[in-house]
């Protein structure tokens, strides 16, 4: 029994489906029978090829000094060979403290030890004999809480509005998030206030 309206067309012992999806892969029964013999049954396997795209890739915010994984998983059949880059340059394990497993569906890159140079954008490129298709992906720093109020935090003046406060930062804490005053700032700021 075929479903209806999905292309199926069954002559005889032919069967012919049009502009086939890749959700139509999987077996097939072909049965034969007449009023001399039992039924003859055969299985036929159907793969539908497709070139790769990605279905899940995720930004992740990882603190200096801590590792950090970036993730991109790709649907494709065949498989899709995973590359990695930044900017224009191909990353490769062993390179800069990087390691890259491929593993099916998922490929990964890993840092074991983030450092400031480790932030930015990365793309994941994901290709068959079909074609390949790419995502930019994010590694972030991840800021940490600041307790209330914060020690790194010099307030010398607090008032009302978005400028609450005028503060000065522990430059070390600064060097260590690079980011600029007003983000750290804010962050204490924010938090005097709360």
């Amino acid at each position: 029994m075929l479903p209806e309206g999905q292309g199926f067309v069954s002559e005889d012992e032919y069967l012919e489906i049009s502009d086939i999806k890749r959700d139509q892969s999987g077996e097939y029964e072909c049965s034969a029978l007449n009023d001399v013999a039992a039924p003859d049954v055969r299985k036929v396997k159907i793969t539908v090829n497709y070139p790769p795209y990605i279905s899940k890739a995720k930004n992740m915010g990882v603190s200096v000094g801590q590792k950090g994984i970036l993730s991109c998983e790709a649907s494709a059949v065949p498989n899709a060979e995973f590359q990695w880059f930044r900017e224009d340059t191909r990353l490769a394990t062993g390179l800069d403290g990087v390691r890259i497993e491929n593993k099916g569906r998922i490929s990964t890159l890993t840092f074991f030890n983030v450092s400031e140079k480790d932030y930015g954008n990365y793309t994941c490129v994901a290709t068959n004999k079909l074609g390949n298709t790419n995502t930019s992906i994010t590694l972030y720093v991840n800021l940490p809480t600041l307790p209330c109020p914060s020690p790194l935090c010099h307030v010398s003046h607090q008032g009302p509005g978005p400028a609450c406060c005028e503060i000065s930062c522990v430059s070390v804490f600064v060097d260590l998030l690079r980011c600029g005053w007003s983000m750290v700032c804010a962050l204490c700021c924010v938090c005097l206030r709360n």
